[in-house]
């Protein structure tokens, strides 16, 4: 199928493409964190939102011992008094002693001379190495089921695309009146490449729109027929 009619109106019916591309792991508590906001429970003091931020290197060790959470209390404390405090304005460690606090994950974990020392260092080590495995356990596991029904995309630099869009939720986008009969897909444009599923299409004096794209987004241009470079229909 070669004409840009038909490439551009007809959808494919492939599985998802795209393969999952998982975060790195962290190598220590506090150097990758995830953030999200909870909204609209009942309000409290006139604020009715709440903010969410979770270690995803400590995480993990919670749901593998459970039972132990009592004795990772001290970190938590130590999280407290290490973080910044708007009430304060500044760490409640460094107000109290008057230096900034120090990184507890350093590593690599050294022998020292005091027996009760080495045997802290040493129990961190290993709480360090289990929650290591239990994330490339996780992220092994979620990739495999999310490959399980995606399929490997990929394109070349300077290789033409067509991009689907969905007029419905693109906001910058004009509504037309029949959007059954409207196009799937539009261009075709070239392409930069940005990541393993990330890639930013050029568009000719377009500035509406965000310039990188999904690759499930993207489908490739079939045949050596020049055609004329569409503008999309910004509203």
């Amino acid at each position: 199928m070669q004409c840009d009619v038909c490439q551009k109106c007809k959808d494919e019916h492939l599985p998802y493409p795209g393969l999952l591309q998982p975060l790195p792991e962290p190598h220590h508590s506090w150097s990758h964190i995830s953030i999200d906001f909870i909204e609209r429970p009942p309000k409290s003091e006139g604020k009715d939102v709440i903010l969410v931020i979770v270690d995803r290197f400590t995480k993990c060790m919670t749901h593998h011992k459970p039972k132990a959470q009592a004795k990772w209390i001290p970190l938590a404390e130590w999280w407290y008094s290490t973080t910044y405090h708007l009430a304060i304005k500044q760490i409640p460690f460094e107000a109290l002693y008057g230096i900034p606090p120090p990184q507890l994950a350093m590593g690599p974990y050294q022998q020292t001379s005091v027996s009760m020392v080495e045997d802290i260092l040493q129990k961190r080590y290993k709480m360090d190495q289990q929650l290591k495995e239990n994330l490339a356990q996780a992220r092994s596991r979620i990739k495999m089921y999310a490959n399980k029904n995606r399929t490997e995309r990929q394109f070349e630099e300077g290789d033409w695309v067509y991009l689907k869009l969905h007029l419905y939720q693109q906001w910058s986008m004009a509504k037309r009146i029949n959007q059954k009969l409207s196009p799937r897909y539009y261009g075709p444009y070239q392409i930069e490449k940005i990541g393993n599923v990330a890639y930013k299409l050029v568009f000719p004096n377009q500035e509406k729109i965000h310039l990188i794209f999904h690759v499930s987004l993207l489908k490739q241009k079939r045949g050596s027929r020049a055609v004329v470079i569409e503008q999309l229909p910004f509203g």
